[in-house]
């Protein structure tokens, strides 16, 4: 199958490849520098004051304790900042395979 693609298809096909992994890496570098914590949290507040539901103080003290842990937020970064990088690693090879397929192409 991917042998008998044109070139043409092998080229709309990486650039619409390259267009989706810069579009996860784009989304990884918001939730990265919580550019939008303070819209969800407004939404969260309202979401509770309109449907009131009671956590126990078990439950938050995990949560509370979760948010705390400097281990699990640093494993976090780095696993942000490792996907960060090879999934805009591979988008800009992706358009850049796609760029060189149309010079080829025209």
């Amino acid at each position: 199958m991917l042998l008998n693609w044109t070139l043409t298809e092998w080229i709309n096909y990486t650039f619409l490849f390259g267009l989706a992994a810069a579009i996860i890496s784009a989304c990884i570098n918001i939730w990265q520098t919580r550019f939008l914590n303070m819209f969800t949290r407004g939404f969260r507040s309202l979401g509770h004051f309109i449907i009131p539901m009671n956590k126990s103080r078990s439950l938050e003290r995990a949560n509370q304790q979760l948010a705390n842990d400097a281990n699990l937020n640093q494993f976090k970064q780095k696993i942000a900042q490792v996907l960060f990088f090879s999934i805009g690693s591979l988008a800009a090879s992706s358009i850049f395979v796609s760029i060189i397929g149309l010079i080829i192409y025209y």
